[in-house]
């Protein structure tokens, strides 16, 4: 018995070292160890762009809301929900509705002689906290600046499977008045 198991194992070995030393699927093992990881690294960095383009467009709309009010002499309600849907089409493709973590909050802020800071008025700011601005801000002793806050709440498949409260982008505007001296509101 003990003879006829050298036999086998001297008939194995040349076998088994062709096979040991064959690399001709060296490169498919290889592409089936780096590929997963690779594919992880691509959509790892498509969803970073993805969330930094859309933080930089909620940049924007904060921004492009604010100095529209700031050219205004007056606005009312209705102007601000028209600013708003402006800003819709800044944000868009991106989804975007008030509630559910969005929204825009505008508010004028005045500076009288005393260098006291108080707020004149404010629209859509329900359940968005803010605190009074710097008098550091204002550009005069007599001024007033208009603020905008935008808060927008980014979800994504990635985001819900790594993150799954998503990422919340919270940005803040703040312009003076440049046609009048003060921004009214009706």
């Amino acid at each position: 018995m003990l003879i006829s198991l050298a036999k086998f194992v001297s008939r194995c070995r040349q076998p088994l070292r062709r096979f040991l030393g064959d690399t001709h699927g060296a490169p498919a093992v290889e592409f089936a160890l780096v590929a997963p990881v690779m594919i992880l690294f691509y959509l790892g960095c498509s969803e970073i762009c993805q969330a930094v383009i859309a933080k930089r467009k909620v940049i924007q709309a904060a921004d492009s809301m604010a100095d529209l009010v700031a050219r205004s002499e007056e606005v009312s309600a209705g102007d601000v929900s028209a600013i708003r849907a402006i800003s819709d089409d800044i944000l868009y493709p991106l989804p975007w509705t008030l509630g559910s973590g969005n929204a825009v909050c505008v508010q004028y802020y005045r500076k009288n002689s005393g260098g006291t800071v108080y707020l004149d008025w404010q629209d859509g700011c329900s359940g968005v906290t803010t605190t009074t601005p710097a008098t550091t801000l204002f550009p005069s002793t007599e001024s007033s600046l208009v603020r905008v806050t935008m808060t927008y709440h980014y979800t994504s498949a990635a985001t819900s499977v790594f993150m799954p409260n998503g990422l919340n982008f919270t940005t803040t505007a703040f312009y003076a008045p440049r046609d009048s001296e003060y921004v009214t509101y009706n």
